[in-house]
């Protein structure tokens, strides 16, 4: 696949490596910089998506937004990207993983662009980026592992756009148990209405009527990035702070 694609950066993942194995025995070092981050399999080196975070933040800061490309195996198979980052149920990770998540790409005005399943039906490898304009094309390849390969063509020049602001779902202050009773309710009704018809219309039948419970039970925000508020320079700074004389007649 490097001979085929002959790529400028290659993102390996779950690659098992420690110091006894050389990064010559990797790449050849002629051709790239290796940078590795070997596992530690000890207590207290967990908790990935914090030290994610936590990049991030350094990285993010200031008021210039940077042109950021994030890849990488996440492996959280619950959020739904091509449905507005939605989370289904039931989850492998627990809501509060789902959302940590959701909200760590929201901090940072972070868009996941794979949206192609790389094991089995699950979205795994993911692709996140700052500024859409940065991602020309995206494709999943068959490879040697368990995981399908996702090739991404990324620019390296280009202009930063203000991303519209969008709606996600807050699943943690809804009332799921009135989602399940209308469910229970209905469900006799929506057999009725799908037994004979195809797999397509019962699925898309489903959806629509669970989708219209959860806009009605599940409270939404709207998400923006903070580089869409006003830019507070030094002069208007300094005219806050400037002592106001009192007029008196």
């Amino acid at each position: 696949m490097i001979d085929l694609y002959k790529p400028h950066i290659i993102h390996a993942t779950e690659t098992h490596l420690d110091k006894q194995i050389s990064s010559s025995e990797i790449l050849d070092p002629e051709f790239y910089d290796i940078y590795r981050k070997d596992r530690t399999f000890q207590p207290g080196h967990e908790g990935g998506g914090v030290k994610c975070d936590e990049s991030l933040g350094r990285l993010t800061h200031n008021q210039n937004l940077p042109n950021i490309v994030l890849t990488g195996d996440f492996n959280i198979p619950d959020i739904q990207w091509k449905d507005a980052y939605s989370i289904r149920s039931p989850q492998q990770y627990n809501l509060e993983v789902n959302e940590t998540i959701l909200n760590i790409t929201n901090e940072h005005n972070l868009e996941q662009q794979n949206i192609t399943p790389t094991r089995g039906n699950n979205i795994l490898d993911l692709v996140f980026t700052t500024n859409n304009n940065l991602i020309e094309s995206i494709s999943v390849e068959s490879g040697i592992s368990d995981h399908e390969a996702v090739i991404v063509d990324i620019k390296t020049k280009v202009k930063l756009t203000k991303k519209k602001p969008r709606k996600t779902f807050l699943y943690s202050k809804g009332n799921i148990p009135a989602i399940k009773t209308r469910l229970k309710d209905e469900f006799p009704e929506y057999i009725k209405k799908t037994n004979d018809q195809s797999i397509e219309i019962c699925w898309e039948t489903f959806k629509t009527l669970l989708t219209s419970y959860i806009n009605e039970h599940i409270p939404q925000k709207t998400c923006t990035s903070r580089w869409n508020i006003p830019v507070r320079n030094n002069d208007y700074i300094t005219e806050l702070k400037r002592p106001k004389k009192i007029k008196t007649g």
